[in-house]
């Protein structure tokens, strides 16, 4: 992780209208290895120094466009990247691409405070940004199976389990919050496969428009004063899919284990972007394999790759809480 005064330089250098003075350099978030982003304090104000590795030249700049184009049709916030001295929007420093852009007001504190009210502001908020990406030019055809990229996902799930390397996972994943009373890691996975893939299958002969979609539609990436969202941060793995991904993303993150909350989230995505009966049923069969497929990569992270842990407790909570999710899906 480059040093403090390194950050401090690269952003002075890059941004020195925004940046200006001394600066004070602090890490945010991260589950996973050592932070993206930096929250940089100077004079010129508070701004989000993003670091993205030299192979995603493309995908920044991709992002970098996708952001300029919601944030003229957007009503929340987004982080655009601000031009740095050089031209463009990316400076190339110390094996790494940054970019700035400005730090957006609100606080990412929904579990905090998480409420029926909440949750029908960030389903509100998500409809207006599958609006406002509509439109985003792409390569491709304009219609795809209603189950996305979920099959390939699920690919990658069933690939993982024959190979094995779960089969002795089970007391690693116990130091990350698996409950010693549930079933083995490999065993638990399969079962939410095969449900998974049951649910998923009606879906393969089916259409649904593709657009560009967010692509990490949590509640940790978005900004709320009091019961309104402000802002949405983290576009880095921006795609395109059907808007339901995001969606099922959403609800799974915010009312998992809330019937009444999650009606409130359809009701709200419905009256600014109306969903219909294929959409609907997209959303339960997304939501169940974003339980597998995410509870797949977090064993795998942790028993197979051994990666390194930034912020222990946030990961043992993000594994209670797919655990519960799985347990919901295995009791169904």
């Amino acid at each position: 992780m480059p040093a403090t005064l390194e950050l401090e330089a690269i952003a002075q250098q890059g941004w020195p209208n925004q940046v200006r003075g001394p600066a004070q350099v602090a890490s945010h978030g991260g589950g996973l290895g050592p932070p993206a982003v930096w929250r940089v304090t100077s004079p010129g104000g508070d701004h989000a120094l993003r670091q993205w590795r030299l192979d995603q030249r493309a995908q920044a700049q991709r992002v970098a466009s996708l952001l300029q184009h919601i944030d003229q049709r957007h009503p929340q916030s987004v982080p655009v990247p601000l031009p740095c001295a050089s031209g463009g929007r990316l400076v190339e420093q110390g094996g790494a691409l940054w970019e700035l852009a400005p730090w957006l007001a609100g606080e990412s504190d929904f579990a905090q405070a998480p409420s029926a009210e909440r949750v029908a502001s960030a389903a509100r908020a998500l409809g207006e940004l599958h609006l406002a990406m509509r439109d985003f030019p792409f390569d491709g055809p304009d219609t795809g199976p209603a189950s996305g990229r979920a099959a390939e996902q699920l690919e990658e799930v069933r690939r993982l389990l024959d190979s094995g390397q779960l089969a002795e996972a089970t007391p690693t994943m116990q130091r990350w919050g698996w409950p010693e009373h549930f079933p083995p890691v490999d065993r638990a996975l399969r079962a939410g496969y095969d449900i998974a893939w049951g649910w998923l299958q009606p879906l393969s002969d089916e259409r649904l428009p593709r657009q560009c979609c967010w692509g990490d539609a949590w509640h940790r990436n978005m900004l709320f004063e009091g019961d309104r969202v402000t802002g949405l941060v983290d576009f880095a793995t921006a795609r395109v899919d059907v808007a339901m991904a995001d969606f099922a993303r959403l609800i799974g993150s915010t009312c998992a284990y809330h019937p009444v909350w999650r009606r409130a989230a359809l009701e709200a995505y419905s009256e600014v972007r109306p969903l219909g009966e294929l959409e609907l049923s997209a959303v339960t069969a997304l939501q169940g394999v974003a339980t597998v497929v995410s509870l797949a990569n977090w064993c795998r992270w942790l028993a197979i790759e051994n990666q390194t842990v930034a912020h222990p407790q946030e990961v043992c909570d993000r594994v209670e809480h797919f655990v519960g999710r799985l347990r919901g899906l295995l009791d169904r």
